[in-house]
């Protein structure tokens, strides 16, 4: 169940059960979506040690590593000790089994920084992998979410965090830090893991296109900032500012075709040379004079809607 302090080490109280429904539905879910990503990293280590045998991280020792098993138990109309229509969050237990192959529940990651909290022994091995674990996520999500806070034991994990990126809106609880996720790329420390397994380190290029990881491909948001219709605003600026400029000089040299706009002026034809329009064949006009155009034509539109309008 979910409960509250009033106090530092004060007494244990509960929330309504509403309230308290609401909180252990979400812990629900984010653990069934957890165990899913976490599971995506687990195979793509298995599928890149079945494909190169032989690699650097075949020499690698592999944590065995899960999510523990969990669900949602609903208590009847009949239930007692007013627990009628109550949610519990029911996980597996890390038995003493687990518990003897080393500590019985120790915080590995915290979600708040993706940086391993141990470094030397066992504990240290499983913390660079599941760090590792989050950069095969991260790249395997498109960039949008991984998990983290990760805890338990050597081999069974309990209670995590999915971190999404902010454009997804609020999604996983109160957990989910949008300012961590943002720093991930600055923040997370590539190991040895991340060397065998062929991921690229994070840097100022680290957006520049796709990752060399085998299977990857641009995440959507990076698919619409580079697809060829949509030009940076900081292009589209530049295409309109040299169109102007343009414009200017044609018109100080006295140039005024008719029935064209004094900032819409066609260029002067060097000497000697034919020009496509009088031969009846329109020219092409590059890329950028085109987008010029688009942006042009749509601030004219919208000039003449407020003109109506007033």
């Amino acid at each position: 169940r979910h409960f509250f302090r009033d106090k530092p080490r004060g007494k244990r109280l509960h929330h309504p059960i509403t309230k308290e429904n609401q909180f252990l539905e979400t812990e629900g879910s984010v653990l069934y979506w957890a165990s899913s990503i976490h599971n995506l990293s687990n195979q793509f280590v298995r599928n890149y040690l079945d494909e190169h045998p032989n690699s650097a991280a075949s020499k690698l020792q592999i944590p065995e590593t899960r999510m523990v098993l969990g669900g949602l138990y609903l208590n009847g109309p009949d239930s007692k000790d007013g627990r009628a229509g109550m949610i519990i969050l029911i996980e597996e237990l890390i038995a003493a089994p687990e518990a003897a192959k080393g500590p019985h529940f120790l915080k590995f990651i915290n979600n708040g920084l993706p940086v391993p909290k141990f470094s030397q022994g066992q504990a240290g091995l499983v913390s660079r992998f599941l760090a590792f674990s989050q950069h095969v996520q991260y790249v395997k999500m498109d960039k949008l979410a991984f998990v983290s806070d990760y805890q338990g034991s050597f081999t069974l994990l309990s209670d995590p965090q999915i971190l999404t990126h902010p454009k997804l809106g609020s999604l996983f609880g109160e957990g989910n830090l949008g300012t961590a996720f943002l720093d991930f790329e600055k923040t997370h420390p590539c190991n040895e893991y991340c060397s065998a397994f062929g991921l690229e380190p994070f840097g100022p290029s680290a957006n520049a296109g796709p990752s060399a990881m085998s299977g990857t491909k641009p995440g959507p948001l990076d698919l619409v900032e580079d697809h060829e219709s949509l030009p940076t605003p900081e292009a589209a600026i530049d295409d309109v500012l040299t169109e102007q400029a343009g414009a200017k000089e044609r018109t100080g040299d006295g140039e005024q075709p008719a029935n064209e706009p004094a900032n819409r002026q066609r260029q002067k034809q060097p000497a000697g040379k034919a020009s496509l329009q009088t031969a009846g064949v329109p020219a092409s006009p590059p890329p950028s004079k085109r987008r010029s155009e688009r942006i042009e034509a749509r601030k004219n539109a919208a000039a003449s809607s407020r003109k109506t309008v007033g």
